[in-house]
C-alpha cells in the first residue's frame, strides 16, 4: 500500500501562483511569503510527489512537460 501524500494548501497555492505569475518573488508577494519560502514550498511539493513540476532558470519559470 502506498503512503498517503502530505501536501499542504500552501504548497498548492504556491504551485498555482508561480507559473501564473512566472516569478517566485511575484508569487510570494501575492501570497504573502518571501521568495525563499515560495522556493521551499515548491521543493517540498516536488519531493512529496516525486516529480519535478516547475522548470526554473534565472530568467524564466514554467511548468514542466509531463
Amino acid at each position: 500500500m502506498n503512503a498517503p501524500l502530505n501536501v499542504t494548501l500552501c504548497q498548492l497555492r504556491v504551485f498555482i501562483e508561480v507559473p501564473k505569475l512566472r516569478r517566485f518573488s511575484r508569487a510570494g508577494d501575492e501570497i504573502g511569503l518571501t521568495q525563499s519560502a515560495v522556493s521551499r514550498c515548491v521543493r517540498e511539493l516536488e519531493s512529496e510527489i516525486g516529480l519535478k513540476l516547475i522548470d526554473r532558470t534565472t530568467r524564466e519559470v514554467q511548468l514542466t512537460d509531463m
